[in-house]
Protein backbone atom coordinates (compact mmCIF):
# COMPACT_ATOMS: atom_id res chain seq x y z
CA UNK A 1 0.00 0.00 0.00
CA UNK A 2 1.44 3.56 -0.97
CA UNK A 3 2.07 6.10 2.15
CA UNK A 4 -1.08 8.61 2.42
CA UNK A 5 0.11 12.06 1.58
CA UNK A 6 1.08 14.65 3.94
CA UNK A 7 -1.76 16.47 6.28
CA UNK A 8 -3.74 19.29 4.65
CA UNK A 9 -3.72 17.64 0.84
CA UNK A 10 -6.45 15.51 -0.52
CA UNK A 11 -6.56 13.14 -3.27
CA UNK A 12 -8.43 15.24 -6.29
CA UNK A 13 -11.84 14.26 -7.59
CA UNK A 14 -12.11 10.95 -10.09
CA UNK A 15 -13.33 12.15 -13.53
CA UNK A 16 -16.87 12.00 -13.88
CA UNK A 17 -19.09 9.26 -15.09
CA UNK A 18 -19.12 9.26 -19.39
CA UNK A 19 -22.75 9.36 -19.25
CA UNK A 20 -22.89 13.08 -18.24
CA UNK A 21 -21.29 15.98 -15.72
CA UNK A 22 -25.15 15.65 -13.63
CA UNK A 23 -23.54 12.28 -11.85
CA UNK A 24 -20.05 14.18 -10.40
CA UNK A 25 -18.28 13.26 -7.55
CA UNK A 26 -18.53 15.60 -4.84
CA UNK A 27 -15.67 17.84 -4.10
CA UNK A 28 -12.94 16.93 -1.88
CA UNK A 29 -12.97 17.35 2.30
CA UNK A 30 -11.07 20.01 3.63
CA UNK A 31 -7.88 20.06 4.37
CA UNK A 32 -6.52 17.86 7.13
CA UNK A 33 -8.69 14.90 6.19
CA UNK A 34 -6.88 12.49 4.06
CA UNK A 35 -9.12 11.27 1.37
CA UNK A 36 -7.70 8.13 0.41
CA UNK A 37 -9.41 5.31 2.35
CA UNK A 38 -7.64 4.21 5.67
CA UNK A 39 -5.09 1.65 6.03
CA UNK A 40 -6.17 -2.24 6.78
CA UNK A 41 -5.99 -2.96 10.12
CA UNK A 42 -3.28 -5.06 11.13
CA UNK A 43 -4.20 -9.20 11.60
CA UNK A 44 -4.65 -10.25 15.01
CA UNK A 45 -1.05 -11.60 16.33
CA UNK A 46 -1.18 -15.77 16.96
CA UNK A 47 -1.01 -16.75 20.25
CA UNK A 48 2.21 -17.50 21.89
CA UNK A 49 0.69 -20.17 24.55
CA UNK A 50 -0.96 -21.70 21.69
CA UNK A 51 2.28 -22.65 20.02
CA UNK A 52 3.96 -23.80 22.96
CA UNK A 53 1.30 -25.90 23.57
CA UNK A 54 1.95 -28.06 19.98
CA UNK A 55 5.60 -27.83 20.71
CA UNK A 56 5.15 -28.65 24.23
CA UNK A 57 3.28 -31.38 22.99
CA UNK A 58 5.36 -33.35 21.76
CA UNK A 59 8.15 -32.82 24.06
CA UNK A 60 9.10 -36.06 26.11
CA UNK A 61 8.54 -35.36 29.94
CA UNK A 62 6.60 -32.56 29.06
CA UNK A 63 2.81 -33.89 28.60
CA UNK A 64 1.37 -32.29 31.40
CA UNK A 65 2.65 -28.73 30.45
CA UNK A 66 1.43 -29.41 26.80
CA UNK A 67 -2.25 -29.83 28.01
CA UNK A 68 -2.18 -27.21 30.56
CA UNK A 69 -0.64 -24.44 28.23
CA UNK A 70 -3.43 -26.01 25.19
CA UNK A 71 -6.51 -24.75 27.26
CA UNK A 72 -4.87 -21.53 29.00
CA UNK A 73 -4.36 -20.81 25.23
CA UNK A 74 -8.05 -21.00 24.34
CA UNK A 75 -9.05 -19.01 27.36
CA UNK A 76 -6.47 -16.22 25.54
CA UNK A 77 -7.49 -16.27 22.40
CA UNK A 78 -11.50 -15.98 23.32
CA UNK A 79 -10.14 -13.23 25.30
CA UNK A 80 -8.34 -11.31 23.25
CA UNK A 81 -9.22 -12.40 19.52
CA UNK A 82 -5.99 -13.93 18.66
CA UNK A 83 -5.09 -16.54 16.43
CA UNK A 84 -3.65 -20.02 17.32
CA UNK A 85 -7.18 -21.62 18.04
CA UNK A 86 -6.08 -24.74 16.09
CA UNK A 87 -2.70 -24.87 17.80
CA UNK A 88 -4.30 -24.85 20.99
CA UNK A 89 -7.02 -27.54 20.19
CA UNK A 90 -4.04 -30.03 18.50
CA UNK A 91 -1.77 -29.29 21.46
CA UNK A 92 -4.40 -30.78 23.34
CA UNK A 93 -5.27 -33.32 21.20
CA UNK A 94 -1.73 -34.32 21.23
CA UNK A 95 -1.42 -34.49 24.92
CA UNK A 96 -4.41 -36.49 25.35
CA UNK A 97 -3.41 -39.46 23.17
CA UNK A 98 0.03 -39.54 25.34
CA UNK A 99 -2.05 -39.86 28.22
CA UNK A 100 -4.52 -42.25 26.99
CA UNK A 101 -1.56 -44.53 26.14
CA UNK A 102 0.96 -43.96 29.17
CA UNK A 103 -2.42 -45.06 31.33
CA UNK A 104 -2.71 -47.92 29.48
CA UNK A 105 1.13 -48.57 29.51
CA UNK A 106 1.04 -48.46 33.32
CA UNK A 107 -2.85 -50.54 33.39
CA UNK A 108 -0.91 -53.45 31.68
CA UNK A 109 1.91 -53.13 34.01
CA UNK A 110 -0.17 -53.22 37.05
CA UNK A 111 -2.23 -56.60 35.19
CA UNK A 112 0.32 -57.76 33.80
CA UNK A 113 3.34 -57.48 36.41
CA UNK A 114 1.22 -56.06 39.69
CA UNK A 115 2.96 -52.97 41.88
CA UNK A 116 6.86 -52.87 42.07
CA UNK A 117 7.50 -56.20 40.31
CA UNK A 118 4.80 -58.15 41.56
CA UNK A 119 3.98 -61.31 40.69
CA UNK A 120 2.46 -61.75 36.94
CA UNK A 121 -1.23 -62.64 36.54
CA UNK A 122 -1.99 -61.45 33.37
CA UNK A 123 0.74 -62.01 31.17
CA UNK A 124 0.21 -64.26 28.00
CA UNK A 125 2.95 -66.85 27.68
CA UNK A 126 5.96 -66.08 25.37
CA UNK A 127 9.41 -67.37 25.21
CA UNK A 128 12.14 -64.86 27.00
CA UNK A 129 15.50 -64.88 27.67
CA UNK A 130 16.52 -65.69 31.10
CA UNK A 131 18.35 -62.51 31.35
CA UNK A 132 14.91 -60.54 30.56
CA UNK A 133 13.07 -62.22 33.29
CA UNK A 134 12.10 -59.51 35.61
CA UNK A 135 11.00 -59.20 39.44
CA UNK A 136 7.33 -61.61 39.74
CA UNK A 137 7.66 -63.27 36.25
CA UNK A 138 7.13 -67.15 36.72
CA UNK A 139 8.12 -69.30 34.06
CA UNK A 140 8.49 -72.84 33.15
CA UNK A 141 11.93 -74.37 32.03
CA UNK A 142 12.64 -76.35 28.79
CA UNK A 143 14.64 -78.85 30.98
CA UNK A 144 15.52 -79.54 34.64
CA UNK A 145 16.81 -76.58 36.46
CA UNK A 146 20.43 -77.57 36.48
CA UNK A 147 20.33 -77.68 32.56
CA UNK A 148 21.71 -74.65 30.85
CA UNK A 149 19.17 -72.99 28.85
CA UNK A 150 18.82 -69.66 26.25
CA UNK A 151 14.75 -69.60 26.72
CA UNK A 152 12.27 -69.92 29.23
CA UNK A 153 8.75 -69.83 29.11
CA UNK A 154 6.86 -66.83 31.14
CA UNK A 155 3.26 -67.96 32.18
CA UNK A 156 1.04 -66.39 34.86
CA UNK A 157 1.61 -67.02 38.28
CA UNK A 158 -1.14 -68.67 38.63
CA UNK A 159 -0.71 -71.50 36.31
CA UNK A 160 1.78 -74.14 37.52
CA UNK A 161 5.28 -73.02 36.82
CA UNK A 162 8.70 -74.21 37.47
CA UNK A 163 10.26 -70.76 38.83
CA UNK A 164 9.51 -67.32 40.05
CA UNK A 165 11.87 -64.49 39.36
CA UNK A 166 12.68 -62.10 42.48
CA UNK A 167 15.79 -60.20 41.65
CA UNK A 168 18.54 -59.19 39.28
CA UNK A 169 21.79 -58.01 40.14
CA UNK A 170 25.54 -57.91 38.46
CA UNK A 171 28.67 -59.54 39.12
CA UNK A 172 31.42 -57.50 39.80
CA UNK A 173 34.57 -56.92 37.58
CA UNK A 174 35.32 -54.71 34.27
CA UNK A 175 34.88 -55.57 30.40
CA UNK A 176 38.59 -56.75 30.52
CA UNK A 177 38.06 -58.95 33.53
CA UNK A 178 38.78 -63.07 32.81
CA UNK A 179 35.69 -64.89 33.22
CA UNK A 180 35.87 -66.44 36.99
CA UNK A 181 34.74 -70.04 35.93
CA UNK A 182 31.26 -71.49 36.43
CA UNK A 183 31.81 -72.79 40.36
CA UNK A 184 33.04 -69.95 41.61
CA UNK A 185 30.56 -67.52 39.60
CA UNK A 186 27.72 -69.39 41.35
CA UNK A 187 29.25 -69.02 44.63
CA UNK A 188 29.36 -65.06 43.69
CA UNK A 189 25.85 -65.23 42.36
CA UNK A 190 24.36 -67.06 45.81
CA UNK A 191 26.07 -64.89 47.56
CA UNK A 192 24.37 -61.67 45.80
CA UNK A 193 20.72 -63.46 45.49
CA UNK A 194 20.45 -64.81 48.91
CA UNK A 195 20.14 -61.59 50.75
CA UNK A 196 18.21 -60.36 48.45
CA UNK A 197 15.02 -62.89 48.73
CA UNK A 198 14.20 -61.27 52.19
CA UNK A 199 12.63 -58.37 50.44
CA UNK A 200 10.17 -60.18 48.28
CA UNK A 201 9.29 -63.28 50.51
CA UNK A 202 9.39 -61.07 53.83
CA UNK A 203 9.54 -64.91 55.60
CA UNK A 204 11.59 -67.31 54.15
CA UNK A 205 10.14 -69.62 56.87
CA UNK A 206 7.27 -69.92 54.76
CA UNK A 207 8.32 -71.19 51.72
CA UNK A 208 7.48 -74.77 50.71
CA UNK A 209 10.36 -76.90 51.68
CA UNK A 210 10.81 -78.33 48.31
CA UNK A 211 11.73 -74.89 46.90
CA UNK A 212 15.14 -73.19 46.79
CA UNK A 213 17.51 -70.64 44.98
CA UNK A 214 17.84 -70.77 41.86
CA UNK A 215 20.00 -68.42 39.94
CA UNK A 216 21.12 -67.73 35.88
CA UNK A 217 24.43 -66.67 35.36
CA UNK A 218 26.51 -65.27 32.21
CA UNK A 219 28.18 -67.85 29.95
CA UNK A 220 31.47 -67.41 29.40
CA UNK A 221 31.04 -66.31 25.70
CA UNK A 222 28.41 -64.01 27.58
CA UNK A 223 31.01 -62.72 30.29
CA UNK A 224 33.63 -61.91 27.44
CA UNK A 225 31.05 -59.33 25.53
CA UNK A 226 30.57 -57.99 28.90
CA UNK A 227 27.18 -59.64 29.98
CA UNK A 228 27.41 -59.09 34.26
CA UNK A 229 23.94 -59.50 34.80
CA UNK A 230 22.64 -62.49 37.17
CA UNK A 231 18.90 -63.65 37.58
CA UNK A 232 18.12 -64.69 40.47
CA UNK A 233 14.85 -66.65 40.94
CA UNK A 234 13.10 -69.53 43.11
CA UNK A 235 12.72 -72.96 41.54
CA UNK A 236 11.57 -76.28 42.71
CA UNK A 237 12.99 -79.80 43.55
CA UNK A 238 10.47 -82.44 43.07
CA UNK A 239 7.34 -82.81 44.20
CA UNK A 240 4.66 -80.50 42.70
CA UNK A 241 4.99 -77.54 40.52
CA UNK A 242 4.71 -73.50 41.94
CA UNK A 243 1.39 -72.35 41.86
CA UNK A 244 0.74 -69.00 43.00
CA UNK A 245 3.09 -66.64 44.12
CA UNK A 246 5.83 -66.45 46.58
CA UNK A 247 6.16 -63.11 47.46
CA UNK A 248 4.71 -61.89 50.30
CA UNK A 249 3.98 -57.74 50.84
CA UNK A 250 3.90 -55.86 54.18
CA UNK A 251 0.32 -55.56 53.84
CA UNK A 252 -0.54 -58.86 53.90
CA UNK A 253 0.67 -58.68 57.28
CA UNK A 254 -0.23 -57.99 61.03
CA UNK A 255 1.60 -54.93 62.65
CA UNK A 256 3.30 -57.64 64.95
CA UNK A 257 4.44 -59.83 62.25
CA UNK A 258 5.87 -57.15 60.10
CA UNK A 259 7.44 -56.21 63.18
CA UNK A 260 9.27 -59.11 63.99
CA UNK A 261 10.11 -59.53 60.57
CA UNK A 262 11.73 -56.17 59.89
CA UNK A 263 14.25 -56.31 62.72
CA UNK A 264 14.98 -60.00 62.29
CA UNK A 265 15.65 -60.15 58.31
CA UNK A 266 18.50 -57.91 58.05
CA UNK A 267 20.04 -60.31 60.30
CA UNK A 268 18.92 -63.11 57.72
CA UNK A 269 20.76 -61.27 54.86
CA UNK A 270 23.67 -60.86 56.56
CA UNK A 271 24.17 -64.68 57.52
CA UNK A 272 23.28 -66.43 54.59
CA UNK A 273 26.25 -64.21 52.29
CA UNK A 274 29.42 -65.45 54.38
CA UNK A 275 32.70 -64.70 52.68
CA UNK A 276 33.48 -67.27 49.37
CA UNK A 277 35.97 -68.83 51.74
CA UNK A 278 34.88 -71.82 52.56
CA UNK A 279 36.98 -71.58 56.39
CA UNK A 280 38.21 -68.97 58.50
CA UNK A 281 41.38 -70.75 57.95
CA UNK A 282 41.28 -69.37 53.70
CA UNK A 283 40.24 -65.99 54.79
CA UNK A 284 40.32 -64.92 58.49
CA UNK A 285 40.20 -60.96 57.79
CA UNK A 286 36.94 -61.76 55.63
CA UNK A 287 35.28 -63.50 58.12
CA UNK A 288 36.16 -60.87 60.74
CA UNK A 289 34.41 -58.14 58.88
CA UNK A 290 31.67 -60.52 58.28
CA UNK A 291 31.49 -61.01 62.01
CA UNK A 292 31.11 -56.98 62.16
CA UNK A 293 28.08 -57.03 60.29
CA UNK A 294 26.46 -59.40 62.05
CA UNK A 295 27.18 -57.84 65.11
CA UNK A 296 25.71 -54.59 63.55
CA UNK A 297 22.31 -56.12 62.63
CA UNK A 298 22.07 -57.69 65.50
CA UNK A 299 22.32 -54.93 67.62
CA UNK A 300 19.82 -53.22 65.76
CA UNK A 301 17.80 -55.95 65.75
CA UNK A 302 17.40 -55.74 69.60
CA UNK A 303 16.88 -52.29 69.19
CA UNK A 304 13.92 -52.55 67.26
CA UNK A 305 12.64 -55.29 68.79
CA UNK A 306 12.85 -53.13 72.36
CA UNK A 307 11.27 -50.12 70.07
CA UNK A 308 8.17 -52.57 69.35
CA UNK A 309 4.99 -52.38 71.15
CA UNK A 310 4.10 -55.75 71.70
CA UNK A 311 0.52 -57.55 72.58
CA UNK A 312 0.57 -59.22 75.85
CA UNK A 313 1.42 -62.54 74.71
CA UNK A 314 4.21 -61.81 72.35
CA UNK A 315 6.04 -59.58 75.10
CA UNK A 316 7.59 -62.64 77.02
CA UNK A 317 8.79 -64.50 74.06
CA UNK A 318 10.41 -60.94 72.54
CA UNK A 319 12.20 -60.50 75.78
CA UNK A 320 13.72 -64.04 75.69
CA UNK A 321 14.72 -63.59 72.33
CA UNK A 322 16.36 -59.86 72.77
CA UNK A 323 18.52 -61.49 75.76
CA UNK A 324 19.80 -64.22 73.39
CA UNK A 325 20.34 -61.07 70.53
CA UNK A 326 22.49 -59.22 73.03
CA UNK A 327 24.27 -62.32 73.77
CA UNK A 328 25.20 -63.70 70.41
CA UNK A 329 26.03 -60.07 69.26
CA UNK A 330 28.80 -59.77 72.13
CA UNK A 331 30.26 -62.89 70.61
CA UNK A 332 30.29 -62.01 67.26
CA UNK A 333 32.11 -59.04 68.12
CA UNK A 334 34.64 -61.18 70.28
CA UNK A 335 34.23 -63.38 67.06
CA UNK A 336 35.43 -59.88 64.65
CA UNK A 337 38.69 -59.68 66.97
CA UNK A 338 39.79 -63.09 67.00
CA UNK A 339 43.67 -63.57 67.24
CA UNK A 340 43.20 -66.97 65.18
CA UNK A 341 40.68 -68.78 63.19
CA UNK A 342 40.33 -71.22 65.96
CA UNK A 343 39.15 -68.19 68.37
CA UNK A 344 37.13 -67.44 65.63
CA UNK A 345 35.17 -70.80 65.49
CA UNK A 346 34.61 -70.75 69.34
CA UNK A 347 32.66 -67.12 69.39
CA UNK A 348 30.80 -68.36 66.67
CA UNK A 349 29.61 -71.14 68.54
CA UNK A 350 29.14 -69.35 71.27
CA UNK A 351 26.47 -67.23 69.28
CA UNK A 352 24.84 -70.01 67.69
CA UNK A 353 24.34 -71.27 71.23
CA UNK A 354 23.66 -67.74 72.75
CA UNK A 355 20.74 -67.26 69.95
CA UNK A 356 19.35 -70.82 69.24
CA UNK A 357 16.58 -71.47 66.46
CA UNK A 358 14.02 -71.95 69.19
CA UNK A 359 13.84 -68.98 70.48
CA UNK A 360 12.81 -67.27 67.00
CA UNK A 361 10.33 -70.42 67.12
CA UNK A 362 8.31 -69.48 70.24
CA UNK A 363 8.28 -65.87 68.80
CA UNK A 364 6.91 -66.72 65.81
CA UNK A 365 4.17 -69.51 67.60
CA UNK A 366 2.82 -66.46 69.18
CA UNK A 367 2.48 -64.11 66.11
CA UNK A 368 1.04 -66.50 63.95
CA UNK A 369 3.99 -66.96 61.63
CA UNK A 370 5.93 -69.86 60.23
CA UNK A 371 7.76 -71.97 62.71
CA UNK A 372 9.99 -74.66 60.22
CA UNK A 373 13.40 -73.10 59.77
CA UNK A 374 14.21 -73.18 56.21
CA UNK A 375 16.83 -75.74 54.64
CA UNK A 376 20.24 -75.23 56.12
CA UNK A 377 19.35 -72.35 58.61
CA UNK A 378 20.82 -74.27 61.66
CA UNK A 379 23.73 -74.61 59.34
CA UNK A 380 24.88 -70.93 59.11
Amino acid sequence: MSAPPPPGYGYPPPPGPPHGPDHGYPPPPGPGYYGAPPPFAPPPPTNGMAIASLVTAFACGAIPVGLILGIVALSQIRQRGEKGRGLAIGGIVVTAVQIVLILAVVLFAVVGSGPDGGPSYGVRPHAASPSALRPGDCFNLPGGPDEPVREVTVVPCDQPHDGETFSHTRASGGSDDAFPGHARLDGVAFRLCAPRQFDYTMDAWALPADVELFFYTPSEAGWSQGVRQITCAFTHRGGERLTGTLQTDLADLDRHQSGYLLAANPVDEVLVAPPAAEYPDDDLPGYQRWARQVADALGDEARRLREHSWSAGAQGPVDALVRGVDQAQKHWKKAAEAAGPGAFEEHWRAADEALGTELHVRVRQVLGLATTPPGGYEDV
